[in-house]
Formats: C-alpha cells, structure tokens, sequence
C-alpha cells in the first residue's frame, strides 16, 4: 500500500514538473513562409496597400508598399533572429524568428534597414540585442 502512495505522488510530481515546465523548450523557430505572411498581415493591418495600382489616386499611392525581398537576420553565433522584408517604396519590417516573441518587432514606412554587409550599423546592431535579450528573458521566466 505505502509502495502505490509513493508511485501516485511521483507521477503526480512528474505531471506537474512537465506542466510547469518552460516555454521555452515550446519556442518554434519562423520559417521564411511564416515570416512573409506575417509582414503581409501586418501591412494589411496597418491600412497599407501590397501593391500599387494603376490609377490610383495620390493619396493611395503614398499608403501602398510592398515587400520586395526578405533577408535572415542573424545573431553572432549564427542563429536566425529575426527575418526584415525591404519595402518598396520605402520601409521595412521586422520579424521575429521564434514563436515566443510578438511577430512584428519593428518597422518603419519612411527608414531603409541598413544592407545586409553593415553589421555595425545601430539599427542592425540594436535589432539582434534586443532579440537575444528577449530571447534569454523568456529562457529564464518564461
């Protein structure tokens, strides 16, 4: 009898610890699909045309962007943190690689994101921080 309690408490302390265990271990990285549907959603979402139609008025034309190409954005041990669609004609968005974190992580309608080569670039540079620090602060309480 003593030997079915003591069973009973450890997959009851088995459940609970996996229960409660950290998100993190949850976290699913963004594939380039997911990221360019998430950009779409959000430029939807921000009254922002995808595309640029003959005839439009001017007004129309200055809310209408599209994204023109996607890039990785990585941290420096190589990891994708974050994937930035180019805007035409201006702007981009940001979005970030892991399913723990809020898809849009910046963006701007009037700033480029610095090319690809700047990795020193401030922008560039405080992107990949901020990513990483909120990548370690869910990994710590998530």
């Amino acid at each position: 009898m003593l030997y079915l309690s003591r069973k009973r408490s450890v997959v009851a302390a088995l459940i609970v610890s996996l229960a409660l265990a950290p998100r993190a271990s949850l976290a699913k990285p963004v594939s380039l699909q997911q990221a360019q549907k998430a950009a779409e959603t959000f430029l939807g979402t921000q009254g922002v045309r995808t595309g640029n139609r003959a005839g439009a008025p001017a007004a129309a034309a200055e809310t209408t962007a599209a994204p023109v190409n996607y890039r990785e954005i990585r941290d420096t041990d190589g990891t994708i943190v974050a994937y930035v669609a180019d805007l035409e004609p201006r702007g981009f968005v940001a979005i970030a690689a892991s399913t723990d974190m809020a898809p849009v992580v910046a963006y701007s309608f009037r700033g480029s994101f610095p090319p690809a080569g700047e990795t020193k670039h401030p922008l560039a540079r405080m992107l990949r921080a901020d990513l990483s620090l909120r990548a370690a602060a869910l990994a710590e309480d998530p």
